[in-house]
């Protein structure tokens, strides 16, 4: 639960992604996330794709290959892109790349909020144990659309990285 951002953070990116002519999302999840993907898509003015509870993970493997970049959070769906070689801008909350769970590809970023209080936990948790939360609330969406932009246009390897290693992806 603590590496999830924001519903409405989402819904706002998924509302520009749209206005800036950048894409059309696709959300994936789980059948619990359905209602989520739902509200997520509202912001976008109700354009998209909510292929929440759809596909199996194979499935959701095979979408994520076909699609051109992946928003996620340090979650599944992060690794199932980097596998099938699909650019991710990953939001890391209360992990950090330095657990070795970040995407490895060259064109992928990474985008955080630096707190002293991060990490607290390898995998994240059900609770903020400082209870405010600010590691994922404090990603703002402009943020990561700045971060798509350059994934995007990178096509290229990478300008810098996050965490001093410059094979690791875009530093944003």
């Amino acid at each position: 639960a603590t590496k999830a951002w924001p519903v409405e953070h989402w819904s706002e990116l998924a509302g520009r992604l749209v206005d800036e002519g950048l894409g059309v999302p696709v959300v994936v999840g789980g059948d619990e996330d359905t209602r989520l993907g739902a509200e997520v898509l509202a912001g976008a003015g109700g354009l998209g794709v909510n292929a929440c509870g759809a596909t199996s993970i194979r499935g959701t493997a095979a979408l994520l290959e076909r699609v051109s970049l992946l928003i996620t959070n340090d979650s599944a769906p992060l690794h199932l892109a980097t596998a099938v070689g699909t650019p991710v801008v990953a939001l890391f909350g209360p992990t950090v790349q330095g657990f070795g769970f970040s995407p490895l590809g060259p064109r992928d970023a990474v985008v955080e909020v630096n707190l002293g209080c991060r990490p607290c936990s390898l995998h994240g948790g059900a609770r903020c144990p400082k209870g405010h939360h600010r590691c994922v609330e404090d990603i703002q969406a402009a943020r990561v659309l700045d971060a798509v932009v350059r994934v995007i246009r990178a096509g290229a390897p990478p300008v810098g990285a996050s965490a001093g290693t410059p094979e690791r992806g875009l530093d944003v």
